[in-house]
């Protein structure tokens, strides 16, 4: 995944200063305001892996972490994984993807 991370002083192009100010200077998602020193990123409000376009409308500004949350709510991600298989050595546990040696006994309290 690729994020347009930077910090509010470099804001610089008309898009970002259009949204900055369109947003009144807080972010999208939690609503509060941008501090100088916070890292902005820019968001697609339908992700571009849902249909969503490159575009002025579907823009905003968000923090990282509410552009990381926001990100993990909408299910943005899952297509980018769908149909992929793990290799043989690899397993899904609580979220965490482990690698299983077959020949450590400990490995079968994962399963």
């Amino acid at each position: 995944m690729i994020h347009y991370q930077l910090s509010i002083n470099q804001i610089g192009t008309p898009t970002r200063i259009a949204k900055l100010l369109l947003q009144d200077g807080k972010c999208n998602y939690c609503g509060q305001y941008f501090h100088e020193n916070d890292n902005i990123e820019i968001d697609h409000i339908t992700p571009k892996s849902l249909g969503g376009k490159d575009e002025y409308q579907n823009l905003q500004l968000l923090h990282n972490h509410c552009h990381d949350h926001k990100t993990a709510r909408d299910g943005s991600l899952k297509p980018k994984f769908s149909g992929h298989k793990l290799p043989l050595n690899y397993r899904w546990v609580k979220d965490m993807l482990i690698l299983v040696d077959e020949d450590c006994a400990c490995d079968n309290q994962v399963s």
